[in-house]
């Protein structure tokens, strides 16, 4: 998977990419550095730089690169919706039980 945004927040599309373990080469920004484990699930490219692009991504594919199953449990753990979702809900209740005091 190919990803060259110059921005990104965090690219869900790397997540799941990663838990259907397709290795990633994305550009080396914030977002993409929180979730790209070099070797692990993909590697990093400069951004706007074509030519560290086209190398890492002839390499995965000369390579045969896979994802490493261990760390795509992990992301698939970390990052579930529902569970983000729940602990966000009780982070609000919290929140909103202390102000109360």
């Amino acid at each position: 998977m190919l990803l060259t945004s110059l921005w990104e927040g965090l690219p869900r599309v790397i997540l799941e990419a990663t838990i259907a373990g397709v290795p990633t080469v994305a550009s080396n920004i914030d977002g993409n550095r929180e979730i790209v484990f070099e070797g692990r699930n993909g590697n990093l490219a400069e951004p706007r730089n074509a030519e560290d692009f086209a190398e890492k991504t002839m390499k995965a594919l000369r390579e045969e690169w896979k994802v490493d199953s261990e760390l795509a449990r992990e992301i698939r753990t970390e990052f579930d919706i529902d569970e983000m979702v729940r602990k966000q809900e009780d982070l609000y209740r919290k929140l909103a039980s202390a102000s109360r005091v």
